[in-house]
């Protein structure tokens, strides 16, 4: 929720390997505050990804992360909701 400290979306368990991670604010893509993360295998030959947006004004569930994927029939949207995000401080006491 600060400029400073990305909102991240993890898309994990998918094959093949290859697979599109799009933020968008509003309904619109959002390329210029987009980091995608390295595509990483995990132990049972699925793969993993990470895509951060920086957030520059932050403004309650206009943000959504987009994952496409050839498995799926239709892409996931995923709604980022507040009280779903954790801070960074919550994560390193965990």
């Amino acid at each position: 929720k600060d400029p400073s400290s990305p909102v991240v979306c993890h898309v994990t368990g998918f094959f093949p390997r290859d697979i599109t991670v799009i933020w968008q604010k509003k309904g619109v893509d959002q390329n210029d505050d987009e980091e995608q993360g390295e595509t990483v295998p995990n132990e049972d030959g699925t793969f993993q990804t990470t895509s951060r947006l920086t957030v520059k004004d932050w403004q309650t569930e206009d943000y959504t992360c987009v994952v496409q994927h050839k498995s799926l029939e239709e892409g996931i949207v995923k709604r980022v909701i507040e009280r779903e995000i954790r801070r960074n401080q919550d994560i390193e006491s965990e």
